[in-house]
């Protein structure tokens, strides 16, 4: 699997995303009721650092999150 990082600075936003190649997560699951520790941390920092957090997902594409910085 891949798992991609990117950066960017658009439109007085800060936008980091993390995305990988893998299946995906379930259509059940959502962001903010996730059982999983990986989502509930990155929600946990997201808060500490007041960022919004945005979950895409794609069939069989992966998923991607963006964290979004207000600058």
């Amino acid at each position: 699997g891949a798992i991609e990082v990117s950066a960017a600075n658009t439109k007085g936003q800060v936008l980091i995303a993390i995305q990988d190649d893998g299946v995906g997560l379930p259509e059940n699951v959502s962001l903010h009721d996730s059982p999983g520790f990986g989502l509930q941390l990155v929600l946990a920092l997201a808060e500490q650092m007041a960022a919004a957090v945005r979950l895409e997902q794609s069939a069989g594409a992966g998923t991607r999150i963006v964290l979004v910085f207000a600058e």
